[in-house]
């Protein structure tokens, strides 16, 4: 039960100053009259607090989907207009010699992402590795069965992409496109 104090004929929510609703005038019952007044007092309340909390869940549920509609929105946007904010910021980029560029609303950068051997399919390299004879892969195997690429020679990373090592691809150095708008807390990667 909240702690409450009577200030001008109102009930205040000590720990919070709200009022609560008027002071009644005594907490007294003498008749049937006054304990259905009070019943009735209780049970609307009841309903209220019922009927707001409905309310307020609804309205929770609503807003919830207002805000997948809006990410959808968003997703549909960056559909649209990654491509060409990329080609216009590339085109500043190379103008200006510029890695990040900014407005009031967004910033929008560029970093380089290495290319080379990239493990794809975990499972398939360690079994594929495993056939190999004479490579020394075993530093490059974690005990907990994880294939490490920054652990592979060159040598040993041409042999791969020479034979086509199923659980491996080949990715080309890339540049990366980045938006991060004044509204969101995280850049969202569009490359």
């Amino acid at each position: 039960m909240s702690e409450y104090k009577i200030i001008d004929h109102k009930v205040v929510d000590e720990s919070t100053g709200e009022i609560l609703g008027d002071v009644v005038t005594d907490g007294v019952i003498t008749d049937k009259y006054a304990f259905e007044a009070v019943s009735e007092k209780l049970s609307r309340i009841e309903s209220e607090i019922d009927s707001e909390t409905r309310r307020l869940e609804a309205m929770i549920e609503n807003q919830r989907k207002l805000l997948a509609r809006k990410k959808s929105y968003r997703d549909y946007l960056l559909a649209v207009y990654t491509e060409p904010l990329k080609a216009y910021c590339l085109d500043q980029s190379e103008k200006y010699g510029l890695s990040t560029i900014r407005n009031l609303y967004a910033t929008y950068s560029f970093r380089n992402v290495k290319g080379g051997l990239k493990l794809v399919d975990e499972e398939a390299a360690l079994e594929s590795v495993s056939k190999f004879r004479g490579l020394k892969l075993k530093e490059c195997i974690k005990v907990t069965q994880k294939f490490q690429v920054s652990k592979l020679t060159e040598a040993q990373k041409q042999l791969i992409i020479k034979k086509g090592v199923p659980g491996f691809a080949v990715s080309e150095d890339e540049k990366r496109f980045y938006i991060k708008t004044a509204g969101s807390g995280n850049g969202n990667d569009n490359a």
